[in-house]
C-alpha cells in the first residue's frame, strides 16, 4: 500500500483529500503546517511525488 503525506492548513482541505483518498486505498499521514509535516516525514520518508496546487500539467500547462 502506498503512503501519501498530505500537508494543508485548511481541515475542510485535509478531509476532502483524505476522503478521496482513502477510497482509492492509499494510506494517509495528515499535517497542518510545514514543522508537523517534517515531523512526520522523518518518522517515516515518503516517496517523493510533485502535486500543481491548481491541477495543472506543468509541460503543457493544461488542466488535468
Amino acid at each position: 500500500m502506498n503512503t501519501i503525506l498530505i500537508v494543508d492548513d485548511d481541515m475542510i482541505g485535509r478531509f476532502t483529500v483524505e476522503s478521496i483518498l482513502e477510497g482509492e486505498g492509499y494510506q494517509l499521514v495528515m499535517a497542518e503546517n510545514g514543522k508537523d509535516a517534517l515531523q512526520k516525514a522523518r518518522q517515516s520518508p515518503p516517496k517523493p511525488a510533485r502535486h500543481h496546487p491548481f491541477g495543472r500539467n506543468d509541460a503543457r500547462n493544461e488542466r488535468i
